[in-house]
């Protein structure tokens, strides 16, 4: 189970960096937030439309944050990721 989990996210890093490539676009910046990633990736994406959307909501379990949610999201054809991992590094 561990190696299909580890196999489906390098295939996850792989889409992204493919898509970095395509746009000529060097580093996807990483927003960090309590509990609202998803929220916050679904209102930037009907804020900018145009192609924008949401392309994968992940989530990570017994973290030290407790469950972590990832959101990868383009808007106007750049990569952005989200991460509600929590108050930890306030």
């Amino acid at each position: 189970m561990r190696d299909m989990l580890v196999s489906r996210r390098a295939k996850r890093c792989y889409s992204i960096i493919n898509t970095m490539e395509k746009n000529n676009q060097k580093i996807v910046p990483n927003l960090w937030f309590d509990n609202q990633a998803k929220e916050a990736a679904e209102f930037y994406v009907s804020v900018f439309g145009n192609g924008s959307k949401v392309n994968h909501i992940s989530q990570i379990h017994d973290t030290p944050s407790g469950s972590v949610d990832i959101v990868t999201f383009d808007v106007w054809g750049h990569s952005f990721m989200a991460i509600s991992a929590g108050p930890l590094f306030n």
